[in-house]
């Protein structure tokens, strides 16, 4: 994950806001069944909005390891949709 710039915002819309995915395992659950893929943007983890890094540690923070918390995705130029995440631990 990383912060997002006013350069990549740009392709989300004049008012976006997120965190930006760099990178994905093809192997990872976020692959497979999120559906997650780089260049996505994570604008809500666990019922909280984020718009950095930082803000995304502190929402799922309070997860335990192996338990699912929500995350709302938005495609650049396209919908957003919902999914889950399953915390490491």
């Amino acid at each position: 994950l990383r912060d997002l710039t006013p350069r990549q915002a740009r392709a989300f819309g004049d008012d976006a806001s997120g965190v930006l995915v760099a990178e994905v395992e093809r192997s990872s659950e976020a692959y497979r069944d999120a559906r997650i893929r780089p260049g996505y943007l994570i604008v809500e983890a666990n019922r909280q909005p984020v718009a950095s890094v930082a803000e995304f540690e502190k929402a799922v923070g309070d997860v335990d390891g192996g338990e699912s918390f929500l995350v709302r995705v938005q495609v650049p130029g396209g919908p957003s949709f919902l999914t889950a995440l399953t915390k490491a631990g």
